[in-house]
């Protein structure tokens, strides 16, 4: 019985993710633009002498957003959820509805 703990305590040991990087991250501002097409993302570091990041997706469905940042900063997809604020900037509606002349 012993042993089959040993396994499992492993098994679940080798599943977790080892994602040390996003530790150093305070906050990931995700600016989210469905009027061009694009996201906006800014990375704050913990260290403010350390240089944030930036990056430009092009991309405004959320689950491809938080998965491509997960993936340009090789952080875990709870890591992103947890760290990400977003701001959503939607095409007014005037905009969407075709002129009526």
């Amino acid at each position: 019985m012993l042993q089959q703990s040993e396994n499992s305590i492993q098994q679940l040991q080798a599943n977790l993710p080892a994602y040390t990087e996003d530790l150093d991250i305070q906050l990931i501002e995700a600016r989210v633009d469905r009027t061009q097409g694009i996201t906006q993302v800014k990375v704050q570091p913990v260290d403010l002498t350390v240089r944030g990041r930036e990056i430009e997706l092009f991309t405004t469905r959320l689950d491809e957003v938080a998965t491509l940042i997960a993936q340009e900063l090789d952080i875990s997809p709870a890591a992103v959820q947890r760290l990400t604020h977003y701001t959503i900037r939607e095409p007014v509606r005037a905009e969407l509805e075709p002129s009526v002349d």
